[in-house]
């Protein structure tokens, strides 16, 4: 198996695995977690669309660092929050992570087109 098949086969496979773990927990559990981590899901597509379609290699180390560090920040941020203060709070925060990610895609491949 290749690398970039790997690659894919591990971003559509956590995307999978939050997709129905977060309509499990909505279901049986509780909804409060199911909307937690159905967050990620978006977040996943999203850095997976972005390195399936940019030459990483061809982005600038200060652009990169500043697009990576946010999101990390936010994610694991949103995870301190869920757990030590509210998960609502949680959850609001978390929603940054996916919205940072889109953000960073956009001002890459303008970046990347010049």
């Amino acid at each position: 198996m290749k690398r970039s098949e790997f690659i894919n086969y591990s971003f559509i496979g956590a995307t999978l695995i939050s997709l129905v773990f977060s309509i499990l927990m909505w279901f049986f559990v509780e909804k409060t977690p199911g909307i937690f981590i159905a967050i990620w899901v978006p977040s996943i597509l999203g850095f997976w669309i972005f390195t399936k379609f940019t030459l990483i290699s061809k982005i600038s180390l200060k652009l990169y660092l500043l697009w990576i560090i946010p999101t990390m920040a936010s994610l694991l941020f949103s995870i301190a929050l869920w757990f030590f203060v509210d998960e609502l709070s949680g959850i609001f925060v978390g929603v940054w992570v996916s919205s940072i990610i889109l953000f960073g895609s956009i001002t890459i491949s303008g970046e990347n087109n010049k």
